[in-house]
């Protein structure tokens, strides 16, 4: 959460070089900076202070074991230096400069502009200037406070009243923004900075749309000077009733393997505290690792996995984990696994619609663990599509060493056409501090997580951390939106994810197509699958009288239904034998048809 740090900083960058070796007459050769993303931070105090550099890159047409690359950092200040590194591996060749060799110290403030450059040994060379992006200070100040909720609306936080996790606050200088962060389990927030007269202090945009500011009502507070504590917020729901949802992520859904994990949330974005169950109904080509379930589940029916939950408000959440899930060795590669995830109660809830959410995941191959996914993930290769569409981004981590990884950062930064105010944090794997720079910069810091390696403890040693963010309004049709995330564990080199790509496009029937998925996903639930005695359907619209039947498999009706209502539904199936059967469930509007299994 630190706007600034006062011991190192790691700056990054990637270089590729496309060259001949050195005894091989070259007709033309080409350089290419190919990525490069700057420091994690960028304010240090107090001078004299101590900035740490790694450079990566890549480099094709040499030997390996043979020839070398020459690395100069400039550092802005009037001094530079000179590094010889091997160059390691096939084509391409990688190499790096190990940030704990090239740390140098600033010893007066300033802003200063760093200049790499990359050299083969027959004299191609790269360059990499990044604009003026570390700013030293010569004394520092802290900026804190807490955000919190204020029961009886007194402005002082009592006894009993919580703070608020992953509120975000913002830090302007002179009015210009300078970072966000996010407070931790307690409410907390920090920044350090050095001294100034003209700081100030906001509230972010909070998923909650019920939690406003008491004091101050403004949201806002400005500082006559640093250090400055207590710059707190005390906070007010003021949204009646109760609205559920959830979103869930997975991976690694190879088959025969099992190695698959999902990982899923629940919410209250309104004011009533309410308890309720949530069920999540697998789909039928995976299997539980009954052990590898967390928290441990209420009950499990069939396919049905069910938790109950007490008293949930609108500042909290709750997260769930399955890993070790076997998929089934004869699933076929570019399909989907699909879960359904049903949060109840649905009557009284604010908004229904939301409380049954099917997510599918891709079943794959030969899957690099360190991945980055987007949803909607678009049509064709280009991944069309439609104006104004959020963006929900997930970035999957492993530590795939022989040992645990104490610390894991990753750096994102964010495509110029989307939206950065936008920014909403969803959920991660394990407690995590987001920072955002103005230039987009994200960093995600998972420190002290002690993330378990593959070959000791492989269900553990998965990780991940979700955000979702807008595009901005109207961009051109033919706009690309491209991601792609650097993974650190620990010291080691960066772990670069593929990147993902989005493309502007007009796709109205394609949106035609989703809004029938949506209809159908909306219309009901039914689960479990198999079942037994009795099988649950949830109507999720007020839509008048709707109709049941179900046909066993030569098409004889066995049960009709003619006016099931809005809510939960329990279906009596005590009197059918073993078997398959298919549910159609009609309305006036929308229909669904499911197979189900039921035991005896």
């Amino acid at each position: 959460m630190h706007l600034m740090k006062t011991n190192t900083l790691l700056l990054l960058s990637f270089l590729t070089l496309s060259v001949l070796p050195p005894n091989i007459a070259k007709a033309q050769t080409s350089i290419q900076l190919s990525h490069s993303q700057d420091s994690i931070g960028y304010l240090f105090c107090p001078v004299p202070t101590d900035v740490s550099f790694m450079i990566w890159g890549q480099a094709d047409g040499y030997t390996p074991g043979t020839d070398v690359m020459t690395i100069n950092i400039n550092y802005g200040d009037g001094s530079d230096t000179t590094f010889m590194e091997d160059l390691n591996g096939n084509s391409p060749q990688w190499f790096n400069v190990n940030w704990l060799s090239a740390t140098h110290i600033y010893t007066s403030p300033g802003s200063y502009s760093v200049r790499v450059i990359a050299t083969g040994p027959d004299s191609q060379a790269d360059t990499l200037i990044i604009a003026p992006d570390i700013v030293v200070g010569d004394t520092c100040g802290n900026i804190s406070g807490r955000v919190y909720m204020d029961l009886n609306s007194d402005c002082v936080q009592d006894n009993g009243e919580d703070g608020i996790l992953n509120f975000p606050v913002v830090l302007y200088e002179n009015s210009q923004f300078m970072e966000y962060t996010y407070t931790n389990v307690f409410g907390d927030y920090w920044f350090d900075v050095p001294q100034s007269t003209n700081y100030e202090v906001r509230l972010g945009d909070y998923w909650h749309p019920g939690i406003t500011p008491i004091c101050p009502s403004s949201g806002s507070l400005t500082l006559a000077s640093v250090p400055s504590f207590n710059n707190d917020y005390s906070m007010e729901c003021s949204l009646t009733g109760y609205d559920l949802s959830g979103d869930a992520t997975g991976a690694l859904f190879r088959p025969g393997f099992n190695n698959g994990v999902i990982w899923f949330n629940i919410s209250n974005s309104r004011c009533a505290t309410v308890s309720g169950d949530v069920t999540l109904v697998l789909d039928p080509l995976l299997t539980l690792d009954l052990s590898q379930i967390s928290p441990t589940p209420t009950s499990i029916n069939g396919d049905s996995i069910t938790w109950n939950f007490t008293d949930l408000d609108g500042m909290d959440w709750l997260s769930f984990t399955l890993a070790a899930l076997t998929t089934d060795s004869t699933a076929v590669l570019g399909d989907s696994i699909c879960v359904l995830l049903i949060i109840e109660p649905i009557t009284g809830d604010f908004n229904p619609q939301d409380n049954v959410v099917e997510i599918c995941f891709p079943i794959m191959n030969s899957w690099d663990p360190n991945i980055k996914e987007v949803e909607p993930a678009g049509i064709g290769t280009a991944g069309s599509i439609d104006r104004n569409e959020d963006l929900t981004y997930t970035v999957h981590f492993q530590n795939t060493g022989n040992a645990p990884a104490i610390n894991v950062f990753i750096k994102d930064t964010l495509d110029e056409n989307l939206d950065l105010s936008s920014f909403r944090l969803l959920s991660s794997s394990h407690a995590v501090e987001t920072d955002i720079r103005p230039s987009g910069l994200i960093k995600f810091s998972f420190d002290d997580i002690m993330l378990a390696d593959s070959v000791s403890d492989e269900p553990q040693s998965h990780g991940y951390v979700s955000f979702r963010i807008s595009q901005k309004t109207d961009l051109p049709y033919g706009t690309e939106i491209q991601n792609t995330a650097a993974i650190y564990f620990d010291f080691n080199p960066p772990v670069i994810t593929n990147t993902v790509l989005n493309t502007i496009d007009s796709i109205g029937i394609v949106n035609g197509l989703e809004e029938t998925s949506v209809a159908h996903q909306q219309l009901a639930a039914i689960y479990p699958n198999p079942a037994t005695t009795v099988l649950y359907v949830d109507i999720l619209n007020e839509l008048g009288a709707v109709q049941l039947y179900l046909s066993d498999m030569l098409g004889q009706e066995v049960l009709a239904l003619q006016d099931i209502r809005f809510g939960k539904n329990a279906i009596d199936l005590s009197s059918l034998t073993a078997g398959m059967y298919l549910v159609q469930i009609r309305s006036t509007k929308s229909s669904l048809s499911k197979r189900i299994v039921v035991t005896q």
